[in-house]
């Protein structure tokens, strides 16, 4: 466990609450991690970006630019989360568009430039008992996360159950260890170590050693305190 020192900073919402999240998905759970050809691969990590726009049920039903707005997005939700982590996890193997519709065949050589379905695979997380992730959610209006999210490019329904981190607010560390995947864009310190986890929009550190990380503690939790929610007394 790290030691504390000055609290340097306070949260922007005053009536902030933090949440240990366990999600578990009922259906399975696809979305491209990475692939490589053919092939689309679901790892068992979740974007935070992902999750907040999930937990927040924000959705553009018109977009006017073809570049992601995570910024102008985030800002607007009541929800935050940190990246989630499997704490188990199974995968399945499903190959699609086996058969060209048109042709009725596995190979359509004389539609490579056109846009024919061709053969690949998903590998893609199994539903529960199977599968479940943990992660950290911030609630900036106080209330209590919803009991089910859609996730993923199926839209899978995930029970949410959680139980509430008690805390005395942002803390400076030392020697932050977060228990939990971790933003590097979120971080408020430098990282010591980590294990880089790739995924898109941008990569995750997990097992992470972060020097003078701002962090709130609490019952065995220490969860990193995303820079977007802070009010700053000092210089950032």
């Amino acid at each position: 466990m790290s030691t504390g020192v000055s609290t340097q900073a306070h949260f922007r919402d005053p009536q902030m609450r933090i949440f240990h999240v366990k999600l578990i998905p009922h259906d399975i759970l696809w979305f491209a991690s990475f692939d490589a050809g053919a092939v689309t691969v679901t790892e068992p990590a979740i974007h935070n970006y992902a999750l907040s726009y999930a937990v927040s049920r924000y959705e553009r039903a018109v977009s006017f630019s073809d570049q992601p707005t995570y910024e102008l997005d985030l800002e607007q939700m009541d929800w935050y989360a940190t990246p989630a982590k499997a704490k188990r996890f199974a995968r399945l193997k499903f190959t699609w568009n086996a058969i060209d519709t048109m042709t009725q065949t596995t190979e359509t050589p004389n539609f490579e430039k056109t846009n024919s379905p061709k053969m690949g695979t998903r590998h893609v997380l199994a539903p529960a008992p199977a599968t479940e992730f943990e992660f950290y959610l911030f609630s900036r209006k106080g209330e209590i996360p919803p009991r089910m999210i859609r996730l993923g490019k199926k839209r899978a329904p995930c029970v949410l159950k959680w139980e509430e981190v008690k805390h005395q607010g942002p803390v400076k560390v030392e020697l932050a260890r977060p228990t939990h995947l971790v933003n590097p864009l979120d971080v408020v310190g430098e990282f010591e170590q980590y294990r880089m986890v790739s995924i898109p929009p941008s990569f995750l550190a997990d097992d992470a050693y972060i020097r003078q990380g701002l962090v709130v503690r609490g019952s065995g939790h220490e969860v990193v305190v995303p820079r977007r929610l802070l009010d700053w007394d000092g210089e950032k």
